[in-house]
């Protein structure tokens, strides 16, 4: 991983957000945030590139959150935290927005083994968006040439 990315976690588990901000701090800067108003304070910061998101977590509304991070940020990747009883509703907001759900209860090693595979694919989405871009400048160069009477 290169650039550090910036990983929301809305987890009230201190030592796993300790955790997660010792094993990621070589290529991220981790928020660790318990409050809806928190989250929206770190979005007007930031650009946020991962958010994981603890749906049980008593001051956070994901829906309302998740919908209020597509507003400010469409491009930031989440990932919800669920139990068993809250899987359904936590289904509705992943099939609209959010690319993964982790089963709770959660350790330290399984998230950070989720958080990079998220991160891995946050990567390849890049370099697709940048190989496409490549793509679209080529075309037009191809069709310039060809308007001007080259060969190309």
């Amino acid at each position: 991983m290169q650039k550090p990315y910036k990983v929301l976690l809305a987890i009230d588990d201190t030592a796993l957000t300790d955790y997660c901000k010792l094993k990621l701090k070589d290529y991220c800067v981790v928020y660790v945030v318990d409050s809806s108003s928190r989250v929206y304070e770190i979005m007007h910061e930031a650009q946020i590139d991962l958010a994981v998101l603890d749906y049980s977590l008593p001051q956070i509304n994901p829906i309302e959150l998740h919908e209020g991070m597509e507003f400010l940020h469409p491009d930031t990747t989440i990932v919800l935290c669920v139990t068993r009883e809250n899987r359904e509703v936590a289904t509705r907001i992943w099939h609209k927005r959010a690319i993964d759900y982790i089963q709770k209860p959660l350790d330290g090693p399984r998230l950070i083994d989720d958080i990079n595979k998220v991160l891995r694919y946050i990567v390849a989405q890049d370099y697709v968006r940048r190989l496409e871009q490549r793509i679209l400048q080529l075309e037009k160069e191809l069709n310039d040439v060809r308007k001007a009477g080259g060969k190309g």
